[in-house]
């Protein structure tokens, strides 16, 4: 994969020093056995759709995922593209600055640790495979 943000990359493969040849990937799970999904930490992370402890690949987006990644081809290249942002119901207290638990019908008392782990944001990340 290719990080394509100019900043430079912060990719933190599994277990390589570059993320191995998926082939053809696909959001969730597919043929190819791969599974991707986005954490409200903000990691995107595939995993071996047969053996889903099984972590491929993990790499943090500046902000929580809540949303599905998706896949295009153009010019004969795969891409992984997913929006980071954390927002909806979970991020309600890091967006509107609310701090009673019981604010946004309760989801800033049960998310109330997410500002630890995230931060607000709306950023697309795209990989380029190979």
């Amino acid at each position: 994969a290719t990080d394509t943000r100019s900043s430079g990359s912060d990719a933190h493969p599994a277990d390589t020093a570059q993320p191995p040849d998926f082939g053809a990937p696909c959001s969730g799970s597919c043929a190819g056995g791969l599974a991707c999904y986005g954490t409200l930490e903000g990691y995107v992370k595939c995993v071996d759709a047969n053996d889903i402890a099984k972590e491929l690949y993990k790499f943090k987006t500046p902000s929580g995922i809540i949303g599905n990644l998706n896949t295009w081809q153009y010019k004969g290249k795969q891409y992984i593209g997913v929006l980071s942002g954390i927002g909806g119901w979970a991020g309600i207290g890091l967006a509107a600055g609310l701090e009673k638990d019981t604010d946004g019908l309760g989801a800033v008392g049960g998310y109330k640790e997410l500002k630890n782990f995230t931060e607000l944001g709306g950023v697309l990340t795209v990989f380029a495979l190979p």
